[in-house]
């Protein structure tokens, strides 16, 4: 390129590498801009201190790695309460619109609640998700429950029918969702993808069947106020009467 131009490198989004990757790139960096000095040339890396420290061995040897890699370096401050706040509620409403904002205070604190470092890639990936859950369910499905299930389904799908019945999965936002009667049917419908009126129904029978087949039956009490108990409850016994001699 010509002498009078300036070029600027810009090496982003090694957070999304795994760890050898990362050493690569920084020796990649080290060798090719650290060494010799370009006058035309400026060199910029985005990095988290937590990641390089991770890829190579600990804090002393990450301060000397950056120390002779980097001859000027900024700290990116994290994002204030109030900024982050802003930037939520503006990227949710340019998704949904005038429509969905009632459901907005309810779905900024509960991802508060869950989200232990909040920034704005973590926000866009989360209403992006939202998204296209709520172009699959349109309003069979309240945007409350699918920005839940998106936040705790790490938590849900290791175990769906004991955490959606147990409601274990809120605990950390219990006081938003403790006393709604529909959380469980919503959660369950997301999970097993079927109609909402059928899931919860599913998840308690296949719950029911496993507390009976292994001689679990004081757990049953744990279940006895949920709805559709008494129903669910008579055609397992049926069924189990019938193939296994279940009494």
């Amino acid at each position: 390129f010509p002498i009078d131009k300036e070029l600027i490198v810009v090496f982003d989004n090694m957070d999304r590498l795994p760890q050898e990757k990362v050493k690569q790139m920084w020796a990649l960096i080290h060798t090719f801009f650290s060494e010799k000095h370009f006058e035309k040339i400026w060199v910029i890396v985005p990095y988290s201190r937590r990641q390089v420290a991770n890829a190579f061995g600990g804090d002393k040897e990450t301060d000397h790695f950056i120390d002779k890699t980097f001859t000027v370096q900024y700290l990116v401050p994290p994002p204030i309460i109030s900024d982050w706040k802003t930037f939520f509620r503006d990227s949710y409403n340019e998704a949904f619109g005038d429509m969905e904002r009632p459901e907005l205070p309810i779905i900024q604190t509960t991802f508060d609640r869950l989200t232990e470092n909040i920034t704005p890639r973590r926000i866009k990936i989360f209403i992006n998700e939202m998204v296209a859950l709520k172009k699959m369910w349109k309003d069979d499905i309240a945007l409350r429950y699918i920005g839940l299930y998106i936040l705790t389904k790490r938590e849900i799908l290791n175990d769906p029918p004991s955490q959606i019945l147990t409601k274990a999965f809120i605990s950390r936002c219990e006081f938003i969702f403790s006393d709604d009667s529909r959380l469980q049917d919503n959660i369950a419908a997301l999970v097993y993808n079927i109609p909402v009126n059928k899931a919860g129904q599913l998840v308690l029978k296949q719950e029911l069947q496993t507390v009976l087949r292994n001689d679990l039956r004081s757990k049953i009490h744990e279940f006895a106020k949920l709805p559709f108990f008494i129903d669910i409850l008579e055609s397992i016994v049926a069924e189990e009467s019938n193939t296994n001699g279940f009494e």
